[in-house]
Formats: structure tokens, sequence, C-alpha cells
């Protein structure tokens, strides 16, 4: 035994053990949905503290195919030969490892639509598997076409039809709403349902779905929205929605409504005309006076449009229409309107005029007033009295307004009409006056001058000219010779404003100098473009001037011009003589007049030079020409002058370099070498630096004799070559030996001298300079980078730039350039500079021996600009809890520093904010903010901005948000009343669109306006949420309006239900009760005073006019007996009263009893046998006999009659049943001692053995009708029940279709009885009472049953069946 229990014990924990891996796997469902496009998560988890064996993967399709395994320590592994083709993609992952085993799919395509089965192994445990469907769906979306925001139709319109369009998969219902509540098709408002274009959108279906409203009138005016979902999934819906809006005409339904108000005002006031109409929409205005458009506008909200005019002018006199119009047409209305006026200027106020002198002056005089003005003038206030003719001309006399223009004209001006005018006009109101000044302007004209050409005396050193002008501006006077002006040290000014010009007079006084010789120019000028001059030439004798020159550079020695020439050469003297008055030229050879080969020009006559001739002398070179002197001498009446030339003939020469340039870089060693040619021995041999001016500044060395005698102080610093060149080197350079060098050879006996020089150019990097290191430029500025450079004369600049160069090019030039220096520039232009071209342009300076750069940042500055932005739509409408992203991209120079949110002007918190940089320049970026809400709620509706800011500008772009949410309801609270009270209740709701209510009760009902129900509803909304109340009004309450009071608020986004309770309160109810009451002895006795009341009632009861002990609706006696009988009395009761005492006359019945059959028959061998049974026993009331066959227990033989006296054939046998009943019940006499047996005797040996097996048989009979539950068994009483309770078995009466008072286990009822025969085996009355707890038929009904029954009862064959 102890084996077998240890045995179970371990199957019970190994199946414990196993239950709890199972237990603990978290699966997914069994079919999941997948939005296309998106990433599915198939896991399923299970104890990772299980050891596994395997996990593997199939695919169900016709057959179950392996498609992939995981082994633990071998790793994972797929089917090669696997026919489901998607699992091996790299889409597809497998999970495996602790704790968890499934598949993930990267972008769900429709194609991965399948079924999945996962199956892991464990260890000494029992394997896991579950299979999971795929299913792609594509949630519904609207297409592009769609519900505009706003839709419109004109009343009494034959029809307007709606079109929405949704793709999703599979297949969507459509549905239609209009304010919150769906379309019946079969209304009068046509629905063109099924109307589907079904085709494939992206493995989706597009569905279209029309509503059509017919004979449109101004009910129809509502929020149409149209819907779909997919019922299988989860919420996948999509709804769009219209305001629709019914209208008419200006005043078509109210004619009355069309006004425009009439008014008469005075000159300057106010005067405000109103214009109204009943119209849908809300009509434009338009306001003409005279035909001519003045203005136009919108309706305010009561359809009225204001146009104020004023302050009131002349010209607002006149008709005035307006003009009211919507989309449905338009209606004109007309008022006069009448102006009085005093005397008024009339058009644009004058204003000072300025006109050149000589031009025309016509100045008109506007004037209007009403009543008629009476005259009008001109007037000058300064300078001459002259009072100008008036040309008065009336252009307008329109009613009472008279209209003048008195124009003030001048044919042609003169200096005197410069001044103050003023107009006048006048009438018996008033008077006014206008003034304007007039201003001549003429350019400066010569009053005086002296100055005049002349040939002056030298007698006079010292002349004085004067220039006078006028003129308006004020003119400015300046003096000039030869173009070239004069200081005013010598020079006086006298400014006089003569009324209305000035007069301007200047004073020179110049002496006579070379200075003053030529024209003396006076010139003046005020701004205009003309301006005058006054010129004069002015001569006088003076000293020529003499320069002579030749074809070779001019050299000095021994403080003499000279020039040094290699013999056998040509040299060209030339002579340019200038002076005045008449001059004579001569040449000389050491001072001998030289006559022949003299060359003279023509004499050229100068006005600011004088007399100017020019001579040459051709000479050939030799040995006679070394050494000598030429002359040239020119005199005038005013003196002499004479220029000379000493001219030394070569005849040796120096090269390499001669005049050339070296250079060397700083700090190295240079080296100049010459080489020379000569035609007799060298004498000396001298280094030296030289001056600027060609002068020694040093002399370096000195060669004698082939032997370097030093003479400078820094000799070593140098060292000579004097083997085969003449060279000089000079160590370690510095910027201190750059400069000219030069050598010179003296010969023996020979004065003549040799000399070359050669320039060394000491160089270092270039020095580089740019305009501005950091320049700043707006987009589409023309821009230019300028670099400037010097140093040697190699220098080359070029640069180097970004990449993006687009529209810019390059220019080079030269500033400054000599043998060894230079100075360059070079420059970048932009014509129109864009962001792009920001960057780091670098200017390289290469020479000889060395590169530099310098750097310029340009920043190319740009207001920010927003470049693309969901807010480009005016207004968005946005289902609440949805996932919204709103984004601004925007690019910025210099770069954007912060991009912000606002709703509402609220900054909107930054954990929303997510900012991308798309492109991050040199000096601008591009950056895509993104605004995400993950579950967009209420709050979030309003006016979303996004605004960008740099450090220079900021912008921004703004979008009305519409947030479309589910009603927020609020209900008021619980009520309790009285019946015929009145009740009310109250139901606001919040919700975009506006909800619409209705009202239900217990959920079922629903509430409309009747006599006894007022429903009053009342809304607001505005653009962004609407607010909806109702009241519920119920008068005369009955107790049936108690229950569950639920305001439904209901629109496209959800339907939200609010529920409150009315409780109505009643007195009880009055109960009628049959009787007498009977009740079956020693059986359970219920009385039931259980009535209708709220509150519930509280109960007394009396017997016999006794107080009982009892406060319940019922009164349970377990085993009654004959003292129980009597008259019971029962009050209930609640605070609002008591319908009076309730009656039970109880009565006690006993059922059949003690039944007893005794027979006596004769005896005869054979013929007929007479029999006379006498059946006896005891019931309450007295029962009722009759007797059956056994064999036909249905068939009565005899009835009423305790004895029963019958002849039986002696052929015969039978048995003969007694039965006995009354309303308590039945019971039959069966056994073999209360039956009678008659055989015949020739057959009695039988009888013993047919009786035991008809025992026998009778027995398993029993059996098999008792498990068949049959309806018929020995010893059965027949019972009549009610169907509609339960009654327990001590209530058993007879008599089909009786109405009795009958007392069941704790619930009375007067029905219509009907009687169902029930089979019921009886033992003896205990066993009757403790296995039978109830007798339960079909069609039981319980009708307000407040308590529950005390016994249980359930029908049941009972085992001990008797014989």
């Amino acid at each position: 035994m102890s084996e077998e229990l240890s045995s179970l014990l371990f199957c019970c924990l190994i199946l414990f053990y196993k239950t709890e891996a199972v237990s603990s796997l978290s699966q997914p469902r069994s079919i999941e949905y997948a939005e296309c496009g998106a990433d599915l998560d198939l896991k399923w988890v299970y104890d990772k503290t299980k050891i596994i064996d395997s996990i593997t993967w199939f695919s169900i399709g016709n057959t179950e195919l392996k498609i992939a395994s995981y082994v633990p320590n071998l790793g994972f592994s797929i089917i090669k030969n696997a026919k489901y083709l998607p699992i091996q993609e790299s889409r597809f992952m497998y999970i495996f490892g602790e704790g968890s085993a499934g598949v993930k799919i990267k972008g769900v395509k429709l194609a991965d639509e399948s079924q999945i089965k996962v199956v892991i192994d464990f260890i000494d445990l029992q394997s896991l598997q579950y299979v999971t469907a795929i299913k792609v769906i594509v949630s519904p979306v609207p297409t592009e076409t769609r519900l505009p925001a706003f839709s419109f139709a004109e009343l009494e319109a034959s029809s307007v039809e709606f079109v929405c369009t949704f793709k999703s998969l599979p297949e969507p219902k459509i549905m239609w709403f209009g304010n919150g509540k769906q379309f019946e098709f079969n209304s009068f408002k046509s629905v063109m349902a099924n109307n589907f274009k079904g085709y494939s959108l992206c493995d989706s279906y597009q569905i279209e779905s029309s509503l059509v409203l017919m004979n449109i009138n101004l009910g129809d005016s509502q929020n149409i929205s149209c819907s779909t979902s997919i019922l299988a999934y989860d919420k996948i819906t999509s709804v769009q929605s219209t305001i629709f809006q019914v209208g008419y005409k200006p005043g078509k339904l109210l004619p009355s409504s069309l006004k425009f108000s009439d008014a008469s005002v005075s000159g300057g006031s106010y005067s405000t005309l109103t214009c109204k109409a009943d119209a849908i929409p809300l009509p434009t205005f338009e306001v003409y006076r005279d035909s001519y458009f003045l203005v136009s506008g919108s309706a305010d909200y009561a359809g009225s449009f204001v146009y104020t005019v004023g302050p009131v002018k002349f010209y607002d006199d006149g008709i005035y229409t307006c003009k009211i119009t919507n989309m449905y047409g338009t209606e004109n209305l007309t008022v006069v309107l009448n102006v009085t006026v005093v005397p008024q200027f009339w058009g644009d106020n004058l204003s000072d005029i300025t006109i050149s002198l000589g031009d025309s002056l016509n100045i008109p005089c506007r004037i209007y007033g009403d009543p008629l003005l009476q005259n009008s003038m001109w007037m000058k206030l300064n300078g001459p009295k002259t009072v100008f003719d008036q040309k008065i001309t009336e252009v307008l006399s329109n009613k009472t307004v008279s209209f003048r223009i008195n124009n003030l004209y001048i044919e042609k001006t003169v200096i005197n009409d410069s001044g103050v005018y003023q107009c006048i006009g006048y009438n018996f109101l008033g008077n006014v006056t206008v003034a304007v000044n007039v201003q001549l302007i003429f350019s400066p004209q010569l009053a005086a001058t002296n100055l005049a050409n002349a040939v002056l005396s030298s007698d006079n050193s010292i002349y004085t000219y004067y220039c006078i002008v006028i003129g308006f501006p004020k003119p400015t006077i300046k003096w000039s010779v030869k173009n070239k002006l004069l200081a005013t040290t010598n020079q006086t000014l006298l400014e006089e404003f003569l009324y209305n010009y000035w007069k301007i007079t200047s004073t020179i006084k110049i002496s006579l100098s070379w200075d003053f010789f030529g024209e003396l120019q006076c010139d003046s000028i005020n701004g205009f473009d003309r301006n005058i001059s006054v010129k004069a030439v002015l001569k006088f004798p003076y000293k020529p001037f003499v320069n002579l020159t030749s074809n070779v550079s001019t050299i000095i020695i021994d403080g003499l011009p000279a020039v040094s020439v290699s013999m056998d050469t040509s040299l060209q003297l030339t002579c340019i003589v200038q002076g005045y008055d008449l001059m004579t030229v001569k040449w000389y050879r050491d001072n001998i007049t030289i006559s022949n080969q003299v060359d003279f020009g023509p004499v050229i006559n100068s006005s600011d030079l004088g007399y100017i001739q020019s001579s040459s002398l051709l000479i050939r070179l030799s040995l006679d020409e070394n050494f000598k002197v030429y002359k040239c001498v020119s005199n005038t009446s005013a003196g002499e002058t004479e220029s000379i030339l000493k001219i030394y003939v070569l005849y040796g020469g120096i090269t390499k370099p001669l005049g050339g340039v070296i250079c060397f870089k700083f700090q190295t060693d240079a080296f100049l070498d010459w080489q020379i040619f000569y035609s007799q021995p060298i004498s000396t041999v001298k280094w030296a630096m030289l001056n600027e001016d060609g002068s020694e500044k040093f002399i370096i060395g000195k060669l004698t004799n082939r032997n370097v005698i030093s003479a400078s102080m820094k000799s070593s610093h140098y060292d000579y070559d004097t083997t085969t060149v003449l060279g000089l080197y000079i160590k370690n350079v510095s910027f201190d030996d750059e400069g000219w060098y030069s050598v010179s050879i003296d010969f023996i006996n020979s004065p003549y001298l040799m000399e070359a020089k050669a320039y060394l150019c000491v160089t270092m990097p270039p020095s580089v300079t740019v305009n501005n290191e950091i320049q700043y430029a707006n987009v589409s500025d023309k821009v230019e980078l300028t670099c400037q450079s010097y140093g040697d004369s190699s220098i080359q600049l070029y640069w180097l730039m970004p990449s993006f160069s687009t529209n810019s090019s390059l220019e080079n030039k030269t500033i400054y350039q000599n043998i060894s220096f230079a100075i360059k520039i070079t420059s970048v232009k932009i014509q129109s500079v864009e962001i792009r071209h920001s960057g780091i342009y670098g200017c390289v300076a290469n020479s000889s021996f060395y590169s530099v750069t310098k750097n310029i940042t340009l920043n190319v500055r740009s207001d920010v600009l927003i470049i693309n932005s969901s807010l480009d739509q005016p207004m968005k409408i946005i289902l609440a809890n949805s996932r919204v992203v709103r984004y601004c991209t925007v690019i910025a120079a210099p770069k954007v520093l912060k991009i912000e949110w606002f709703l509402n002007g609220v900054p909107i918190s930054s954990q929303n904010l997510t900012n991308v940089v798309l492109e991050d320049g040199f000096y601008h970026n591009i950056i895509e903010s993104l605004l995400s809400y993950n579950s967009v709620q209420k709050t979030d509706a309003g006016n979303l901005s996004c605004i960008a800011t740099n450090e220079l500008s900021k912008n921004f772009m703004s979008s009305i948000i519409i947030v479309q949410y589910s009603p927020e309801t609020f209900l008021s609270a619980n009520l309790t009343i009285k019946e015929r009270e009145s009740a009310n209740f109250s139901c606001l709701s919040e919700g975009q669109p506006i909800p619409v209510l209705k009202w239900l009760l217990n959920n079922k009902t629903v509430f409309t306006n009747n006599e006894k129900v007022n429903i009053a509803t009342n809304s607001i909304s505005n653009v962004f949420s609407g607010t909806v109340s109702s009241n519920l009004s119920m008068v005369n309450a009955s107790r049936n309006d108690s229950g569950e009071i639920t305001c439904v608020a209901d629109n496209p986004v959800n339907s939200v239900a609010k529920i409150t309770n009315l409780n109505v309160q009643y007195p009880p109810d009055w109960k009628a009760v049959y009787n007498p009451v009977y009740v079956v002895f020693k059986r359970l006795m219920v009385l039931d005073c259980y009535v209708n009341a709220n509150p519930p009632a509280s109960y007394n009861w009396f017997i016999n006019g006794t107080p009982i002990d009892n406060n319940a609706s019922t009164y349970v006696v377990d085993s009654a007996n004959f003292n129980n009988e009597g008259n019971y009395t029962c009050l209930p009761s609640n605070y609002l009263g008591s319908p009076g005492i309730i009656l039970f006359t109880v009565f006690m019945l006993v059922p059949p009893e003690n039944i007893n059959v005794n027979c006596e028959s004769t005896d005869p061998v054979y013929g007929d046998r007479v029999v006379t049974c006498n059946c006896t026993g005891n019931g309450r009331p007295a029962p009722e006999f009759f007797w059956t066959r056994k064999s036909d227990l249905t068939n009565t033989i005899l009835s009423s009659s305790q004895v029963l006296i019958i002849s039986v054939p002696y052929t015969d046998s039978d048995v003969f049943v007694c039965h006995m009943k009354n309303i308590a019940g039945t019971l039959s006499s069966l056994q073999p001692s209360a039956g009678y047996s008659v055989s015949n005797k020739s057959y009695g040996y039988l009888l013993y053995i047919l009786i035991p097996l008809f025992i026998i048989g009778a027995v398993i009979l029993t059996f098999l009708i008792c498990k068949n539950k049959s309806k018929s068994s020995d010893n059965a009483i027949l019972v009549p029940v009610n169907r509609n309770f339960v009654h327990p078995p001590s209530s058993f009466i007879s008599g089909p279709n009786k109405k009795s008072p009958i007392i069941n286990s704790g619930y009375i009822e007067q029905k219509e009885i009907e009687s169902v025969e029930i089979s019921i085996n009886f033992g003896d009355e205990n066993n009757l009472e403790n296995n039978f707890s109830a007798l339960k038929t079909e069609s039981i009904q319980k009708k307000n049953l407040k308590h529950k029954p005390p016994v249980d009862f359930d029908l049941r064959c009972l085992e001990n069946v008797d014989y």
C-alpha cells in the first residue's frame, strides 16, 4: 500500500512540475494582426530555469513542414528544403535563448500571411507548443478624394451628394453619421451604399461611398461624417467629416430683415450707415456712393455691417448703395446722405512751391461750401503788394454745395514773384484761408566783373580782379589759373540775401609771377547743371626756360650735367626754350658759337606758356669730342637763360650684370660679378653702394694693381674676386644690403671713367594683407574679397576657395613693380552671393623662395527661412489619442540658434521636440524640428506655431490644429423622489465635433418628448470644441420609471454613456390571498406576505389577533401540525403608508395513509370466482377510493368505492390495485399484502415459478425506469404541479385546472394549475423528507421574488423502492 501511495505521489509531482512549465508560457493570440509594413514580434516566454532539449519551428499549410530548429550546444539551423520561403528571407529573425522563443518579421508583407507553430521540448518535461496565424492588415486611411472641411447647399435644393473614399485591408465597412447619428438606408435621405471600387492599391482595397440628401431644408445643416472600421480587429477606425451648412440668399426667408439706415449730417461730423440682412451663410457687404465703390466687409454675428463716414466732407453727399451678397444671391439697398458744409479747402493741402525762374505759375485754390460760396480771392502777404488777376471757375454745383477754383496764374515768372500767397473763400457760415510760399530758383547769373584779356606791364606788380553773381540757392565762386584752383589766401568774399535771391561778390589779388601767367578763370555754381564761368588770358614778359638734353641718359660729373658715350657713336642734343615776349636761341661748343649743324623748329604760341621753340644738334663722337662742353642760350626782354652738357667718350665696357637685378634669400651669401673690356690699363677699380639718387653711399673697397684696399668699416662683411672678374661677395645678406651697387674703373693715363651698376635684391616671405579677415554679406549681395601682397618682383597670387564657387570671378592686377619689388592685388568677385558661398578663402602669395597664405572668412547672412513645414495648411483636423508628428524645416545663416514651438502663444515643452540637423554648413545650417505627440489630447488644439531664430532674425509658420476627441460628459447625481413627483436631470457634454445627446431608461427605453417627459437641449461651439447641455424633466413619475437613467453622448469619435439612478418611492401594494390556505400535516408551512414597496416594507404578524415575533415577509413553520391552524394577519408598511391587513386562513391537510386491502373469494375447482375486496385508509380531508388492474393502471374499473366485488373466470388471473386520493396526495396499494391475486388452479404450480420471475423482472424494469427518469413507477403518487413555481414535497394537491391556494416553499401565487404527473417512489415518510429537496419543472418563472427558497428541491429516483 505504501508503494502505491509513493508512486501516486511521484506522478502527481511530475504532473505538477509539467503543469507549472506549461502555465508559465506567455503566448501570442491565436491570430495576430500585423499592420502592412510594420514589424511583427511573436514571442513565447517560458520558465528559463527549465532545461531546453530543443526548439522547432513549423510552417503550417496543407501540410506541416519543419522550417528551423535550435538545439543547445549544436546551435541554430534552417531546413534547406523548407518550402516556407519567407522564413528564409533576411527580414525574418528567429528568437531562441533563455526564457523565450519566437519569430521577428521586419516590414510585414501580404505574402507573410501564414501559420507559425513553435514547439519547445524540455528535458524530462512535457513539450510546449503553440500555433499563431498571421493576418496582414492595412488600417483604413482616407485617400486623396475626401470630404472637404466645409460643405454648402442652397435651401430647397433637390439634392446634395457627399463622397468619401478609404483604402484598407481587408475591405472595410463604411457608415454615415449626421451629428453623430447614423443615417438609415430607408430614410428619405438616399444613401448609395456598396458603391465600391474594389481594386488593389498597395495590396489594399479602395472603397468609395456616397451620401445623397434630398429636398434640402434648414434642418439638414449638420456635421456629416463618414467613418470606416474593420470589425475583426482591435479598434481600427478612420473618420472624415464635413460641416454641412444649408443656406439661402439675403432676405429670402425674412424680407423684412433687409434694412439700410439713412442720415443727414453737417460737414465735419460723423455719419454711421448700418446695413443688415438675414442670410445663411452670413453675407458680405459692399458700399457704393453714386456708383463709386467705397468699402467692403463681412457681417457681424447679427448679420449687420456698419460703415462710418467722417469727418464728413462735401463729396460724401450722395446716394449710397449697400450691396448684400452671399453665394446664393445679391440684394441692393439705397439711402440718401445730405451734407451741409462751411467753406473748406478741397483736395490735397497746398504745399510750398519751388519753380525755376521764367516758368509759369498756376496754383488752383479749390474751396467748397454749402450754402453757395459768395466769393474767393488771392493776396500776396510779403514783398510788393500786388494783387494778381484771378481766374475764377465754378466747376460743380451739386444740390446746395458749391465748388470754386480760383487759380493764381503767372505766365512767366520773374525774380520778384517769389513770396507768400493767400487764398481766401467765404460764405455766411464762415471763411477758410490757405497760404502757400512760392520760391523761384535759378542758376548763377553774372552781375559784374573786371576780368578781361590783357598784356600786363611789369611796372605794377599787384593787380586786383572781381566777380559779382546772383542766384538761388546761394552760389559759390572759385578762382583758377591754367585750370588749377588758387588758394583763398588772397581772396575776399561778400554774401548778401536780397529778399528772394543771393548776391555774391568775390575779389582776388595777383602778383606778376610765372604762377599767374595764362588763363585766369572765375567760376560760380549753386547746384544746377548750368553754371557761369568768366575767363581772361593774362600775359607779361618773363625770363625763358632752357632745357638741354640728349638721346642718352644724363649724369652729373664734377657738378655738371654730362653724358658718357662710346666712341664712334652719334649723339643727338635737343634744346627746348620757353618764354615771353620775343626770344633768341644760340648754341655754343666750349663757348664758341655753332651755326652749322643746328636745326631750329617752329615757334609755338601758347596762351598758358608763352612762346615755345625747339632746336637740335647731331654730333658724331670721336676723341676730339671728349670733355667738350655744349651750351644752349636764350633771352627775352626780361633776361637771359642757358643750359650746358659735358660729353665724355668711353673706350671700354663693363658687362654682367650691367644694371640687372640679382635676388638672394635673406641671411645667405650674395655674389655680384662684373666682366670688363677696355683698351688701356686699369688704374683703379672701386666698389661702392649707392644712394637712391645714384650718389655713393659708401665705398666698399678699391683695387689698385690687383691689391684690394678696404675702404669700408664693414670690411669683414665683404670679400672680393680679382682674378678673372671683378666680383663682390656680400656675406649673410640682410635688408641693409639691399640696393644699388656700382663698380667704377679708372684707366691709366686717361681721364675717363667706366661705371656699371647692379641691384641686389634681398627676399623674405611676401607680406600679405586682406581687406577683412572676417567679412559679412547678405544673400544676393555683390561681394568682393581683396588680397594685397608685396615682396620681390616675382610674386604670384592665387586663391584657395570653397568648392561652391558659382557666379564668382577672379581679377589680378599689379599696383607697383620695379626691378626688385612689386605690389600686387587679387580679388574674388561674386555677383550674387549665396549661403553656400560661406567659407574660408585662402589668398596664396608665391615668390622665388617663399609661399605665404592669408585667409578671409566669408559669412553670408540670410533671414531665417522655413522651407518645408506640415503647418502649410491653414487648418488640420486630428483624432484624439492618435500619434501625431508636426515638422518644420528651417535654413538660416548665421546658423539657427533655436527652433521653438508655441501653442496659442505658450511655449511647448522640449520633451516633445526633436531637432535633426539635415545640413551643417560653414556658416549656415538646415534643421528639421519635429514635434511629436504619442497621444494627442484636446488641450493640444489651437494655433500651433513654429518659430525659428538666429542672431539676426526670426521667422514663423502657424496652423490651426483641431483635435477631434471623445465626448466628456457630466451627469447629475442619483435622485430619490416619491411617486407622482417630478424628476429633473442635467447632462453636459463637451467634444469635437459637438456631441449629440440622448436619454435612456434602464439602457433600453429611449426618452422622447411627450406629455410626461420634456427634453430641452442647448449647444454652443467653436472651431475647437462644442458643448451641449440637455435637461430631462419628468412629471408624475411612477415606480416603473425607477432605474438607471443614462445620458449617451455621441460624436464620430466615440459614444460615451453616463449613468445615474432614479429611485421612485411608493407605499406597499395590497395583496390578495385565496383562502383557505391548505398546509400538509408535518410538512413545511410558508405564508408569503411579500408586497411591492419602496423603500421595502416592514412586516407585523398576528395569529388569531395575537402578535407573532416575526418581522420577515414570510412566516415559516418547518413541521406544521393542527396547532398551526387559524387566522394569520400580516400588516406590511413603510414610511409612506400601509395597504392594510392581509389575511391567511390556514387549514391542515393529511395525505392518504395506512392503506389496507382485505379480500375474500369463493374457491371452486372450475368456473368463475367471486372476489370481494375491502380497501381502508385515512386522510384529511377524507380520501376518495378507486380501483384499477395492475396490468392497466390508467383505466379505472371502479371509482368512489372502498369495496370491489368482481367475478373472475377460473382460467384468468390478475392483480387488482386500490387507490386513495385527496387534495393532499394520492396513495396506491401495489404491495403484495395490499393487492389481491386471482389465478387458475390448473396452472397454480406455475405461479411458484412465474411470480419470482415477475418480481425479479419488475425490479430490473424499475431500475431501468429510474435510470431513464420514466414518468411511471410502482407506488406512484400523481402530483399536479404549477409550472410557474417550485413546490416542496409537502404541498401536494390534485385536481386539474383548479384555483387553489398552494402552500409551497415560500412563494404564494394565484395561478391556473396545470396537472402534471410526476412519478415519485415512496419509501417511508422519513425517506420522503430526506431524499426530496425540490421538484423542478420546465418553464419556471420567478416574479418579484425577494427571498431565497428555504429548501432547494431536486427531483430524483429513490433507490430504496419497496414492493
